[in-house]
C-alpha cells in the first residue's frame, strides 16, 4: 500500500528551504500550500504562502512564522508548470508585479510581497536554492503570468494529483 503523497508533520525549524508544506496563516483558515525560505546569511526560516486562488491582489506573500510552528512538510519533490498560452512578458518589465515567475538560464525567480506592503516590502525567492536573492539582472529573461505547482510522485506515473497552487495573473 502506498499513501500518495508521502506527509510528515514538521516545526519550521526542522524544514529546509525549498522545501513544500501545507501551514494555516492568520488571514486564512485553510491550509495553504508554502515554501520554506531563508536569506542566505541566515538561519531564520520564512514562509511564502501560496493561495490556491492567487490574482493581483491576492499574490503570493512571505511571513517570518515563530520557529516551532508545526507544518504538513512532503516528502515528494514539486514541479513547476508554466501556461505559456496566457501572459508572458519578453521585456523583463513584468517583475514589478508579485506573483511573476521569472525564468533565465537555469534560475526560476518568485516575486513575493508582504502583507500589506505589495511590491514595496517585495523580495525575490530563488526556487532552486530556496534562498531569497538580491534582485537579478533580467536581461535575457521571460516572466509567466500562469503557472502552478505539482507534486511530482516517483514511481507513479498514472498519479496526475490537483494541482497544490495555480496562478493566473492577467497584467497586460
Amino acid at each position: 500500500m502506498k499513501v500518495v503523497p508521502s506527509v510528515n508533520i514538521r516545526q519550521i525549524k526542522e524544514c529546509e528551504s525549498g522545501d513544500l508544506v501545507i501551514a494555516r496563516t492568520r488571514y486564512d483558515k485553510n491550509p495553504t500550500p508554502a515554501f520554506i525560505a531563508k536569506f542566505a546569511d541566515s538561519d531564520e526560516k520564512y514562509l511564502i504562502y501560496l493561495p490556491s486562488n492567487a490574482e493581483p491582489s491576492n499574490p503570493p506573500y512571505f511571513i517570518k512564522p515563530l520557529p516551532d510552528m508545526m507544518v504538513v512538510k512532503y516528502d515528494n519533490d514539486y514541479y513547476i508548470e508554466v501556461d505559456h498560452s496566457k501572459y508572458i512578458d519578453f521585456t523583463g518589465k513584468s517583475f514589478d508585479h508579485c506573483g511573476m515567475l521569472i525564468l533565465f538560464g537555469e534560475r526560476a525567480i518568485l516575486r513575493v510581497g508582504t502583507p500589506g506592503e505589495g511590491i514595496y516590502g517585495a523580495r525575490f525567492y530563488d526556487l532552486k536554492s530556496g534562498h531569497f536573492v538580491d534582485e537579478p539582472n533580467l536581461i535575457g529573461s521571460v516572466s509567466f503570468g500562469s503557472w502552478c505547482v505539482h507534486l511530482a510522485v516517483e514511481g507513479i506515473e498514472e498519479y496526475v494529483g490537483n494541482p497544490m497552487a495555480k496562478f493566473n495573473f492577467d497584467i497586460a
